[in-house]
């Protein structure tokens, strides 16, 4: 994120309804204490309303500003955009575009977040370039104005630098889309829900049930032996009868 320049604030109270709160946000605000110096500043241009001074919409620009309140700069100077006067309308434009820049960087936040929005890049890319140009028209208003010159230098870089890591994002984005995707895992052999029709035990036998066992085993094996020699002794005889 770039750093842009600020122009001084003005400390002279012109046509202020209240000087001495006029004096006091002022105050604050060079102290660095902003939330104050703007609640200070937005309270007297309301009490001002169409009559507020160019001092205070200008000091009330700043400082909001300084709290990323791009909307209310805008409004505190939205009646010197299309005024006659060069002045203002330079001073106008520059707080256009000091808004426009911090929406551009806000925006481009939002792009590089895992759930950006489709068009974050686009917003910020577009709000940078906008901003570029009402430093411009800041600088050409005033017949040259420092400050607005450098800014728009910075925001037109600013504007590549943005392009190349949205184009950045779009690779890695593109790498991620193409990349295989993992196979599943293998499904696990569900276990047999009837029961081994063998009769095998699966959890070891006490020691003192094994002798039993062994005797049913040798019992089913010797009625097994006896059964076939029945049969052999039978398929004998039939076979002398047909002798």
């Amino acid at each position: 994120m770039m750093r842009f320049l600020m122009p001084c604030v003005l400390a002279v109270a012109v046509a202020a309804q209240d000087p001495a709160a006029f004096a006091a946000a002022v105050a604050d605000y060079r102290a660095g204490k902003h939330e104050a110096a703007f609640a200070s500043f937005q309270q007297q241009f309301a009490a001002a309303g169409d009559a507020a001074s160019d001092a205070l919409r200008w000091n009330l620009a700043l400082a909001a500003l300084r709290l990323q309140r791009s909307g209310d700069a805008e409004e505190a100077v939205a009646a010197w955009v299309d005024g006659a006067d060069d002045a203002r309308r330079s001073d106008a434009e520059f707080v256009l575009g000091m808004a426009g820049a911090q929406r551009g960087e806000r925006a481009a936040a939002a792009a590089q977040l895992p759930d950006a929005e489709p068009l974050a890049w686009a917003m910020a890319i577009r709000a940078m370039e906008q901003a570029a140009d009402a430093f411009v028209r800041a600088a050409g208003a005033r017949g040259g104005w420092p400050e607005a010159e450098r800014n728009a230098v910075r925001t037109r870089a600013r504007v590549d630098e943005l392009k190349r890591l949205r184009d950045a994002a779009r690779e890695q984005a593109a790498k991620k889309e193409s990349a295989p995707k993992p196979l599943p895992p293998a499904p696990k052999p569900k276990p047999e829900k009837d029961e081994d029709p063998l009769g095998l035990v699966t959890e070891p036998l006490p020691a003192g049930e094994l002798p039993a066992l062994a005797r049913r085993i040798a019992q089913r094996d010797q009625k097994k032996v006896a059964v076939r020699r029945e049969q052999q002794q039978k398929t004998l005889r039939a076979g002398e009868r047909g002798w």
